[in-house]
């Protein structure tokens, strides 16, 4: 396994950080606070542009997490309630960054704890903010969750273009992720599922396309995605 400074170094692609020193407000407790601070750097006006912005980003904090758990087989053992962001612009565009406390990265040694790893990272904790920002700026939960699903697609792509062993573990849990199984009592089946549209991750990733509008273009300066519903009048939001 790598070591912990390794680890974090890595992570930082994903804007996260590793910080002992509290700062910035809390991804859940403070939500307001942070849709106002999406709504200060942004410009957006609509409350569902401010939740679909913010998803974009938290997306980063559990894509981080499911990219390490793939290639390395560990996982964090701290708590998103503890997770700060640190307000940050980056090429003249916010781009925040998550701060994690100072936690652990332990290994995942069994079949059962890498599903339980996955389960609680998307189907509570992820399902809880999607549903909490949801809630707050009246937003489509189908919006936010294909705002992670972005993410999700691209990054276990990526890994599947690895090595055998990291590909296949890569596979492993994406599968499990779609699978309706792992998401019963919980949502009527996995909310992912419906943006493949059928086809492979690797060919929905080469012709990707949304079927949801996140409202980017709603943002002052910005235009429609090249691959938004609105384009072709397909859009389910």
């Amino acid at each position: 396994m790598l070591q912990q400074n390794e680890l974090w170094k890595e992570l930082e692609q994903f804007h996260i950080v590793h910080d002992d020193v509290p700062i910035g407000a809390f991804l859940e407790k403070d939500l307001s606070k942070l849709l106002l601070l999406v709504k200060e750097r942004t410009k957006a006006e609509q409350l569902y542009v401010m939740g679909s912005i913010l998803m974009r980003h938290v997306a980063f904090l559990f894509i981080a997490q499911l990219f390490i758990l793939s290639k390395y087989r560990v996982k964090w053992t701290g708590d998103v309630s503890q997770v700060r962001v640190i307000d940050r612009f980056l090429n003249d565009r916010w781009a925040p960054q998550w701060s994690l406390s100072n936690e652990k990265w332990i290994r995942v040694k069994t079949e059962q704890d890498v599903k339980e790893t996955i389960q609680r990272l998307i189907c509570q904790d992820c399902r809880r903010i999607v549903q909490a920002v949801a809630a707050e700026t009246n937003s489509s939960p189908l919006v936010l969750w294909e705002n992670i699903w972005g993410y999700v697609l691209w990054m276990y792509v990526q890994l599947l273009q690895q090595g055998e062993d990291i590909s296949s573990r890569a596979r492993h849990d994406l599968d499990y992720l779609l699978d309706p199984v792992t998401w019963k009592d919980i949502e009527r089946t996995s909310p992912f599922q419906r943006f493949l549209n059928g086809q492979t991750p690797e060919d929905a990733m080469a012709n990707y396309a949304r079927v949801t509008c996140c409202s980017y273009y709603q943002i002052p300066g910005n235009e429609k995605c090249s691959y938004c519903p609105k384009n072709n009048h397909t859009c389910l939001s």
